[in-house]
């Protein structure tokens, strides 16, 4: 139903994401997106609706990475997919710790990260974290 395929600057073009994960332009997006996939592992994620994720897991240094993705406005009938999926990559990534920045008022993106594993590190937000000035949590997912 869905596959996960290297991620390309095409793929972040196609990726229509949702409003919590807007970029002021098409250009910061493709920024964002190419820098972190070139520090890892980067992959889209294709339905047969198109591409409805974006994301990897970006070194910082050995055994300590950055966990990124960006979601589609229409990845809802796909998610427990995608979620299974990206377990399956963060579990491959080798990293002794990753860490994901999430916007603190995108509840939905809230409930996934902590289905990925990961936990709250941040008891507040982090204030003008995003790339549109809202604050983000930062979470945590350590392999003991």
């Amino acid at each position: 139903m869905i596959h996960l395929v290297p991620l390309t600057e095409q793929h972040v073009r196609d990726l229509t994401p949702q409003a919590e994960q807007s970029f002021e332009s098409m250009e910061d997006r493709i920024e964002f997106a190419m820098e972190y996939a070139a520090a890892g592992p980067a992959y889209a994620v294709l339905a047969p609706s198109g591409v409805i994720g974006l994301g990897g897991t970006a070194q910082v240094w050995p055994g300590r990475g950055i966990a990124w993705s960006l979601v589609s406005d229409n990845a809802g009938p796909y998610m427990v997919a995608l979620t299974r999926a990206v377990r399956r990559v963060l579990d491959a990534s080798g990293c002794k710790r990753l860490e994901m920045c999430v916007d603190a008022e995108h509840p939905a993106a809230i409930r996934w990260a902590e289905l990925l594993g990961f936990e709250r590190e941040t008891p507040k937000p982090m204030r003008a974290f995003t790339p549109a000035g809202r604050a983000a949590y930062l979470y945590g997912r350590v392999r003991e």
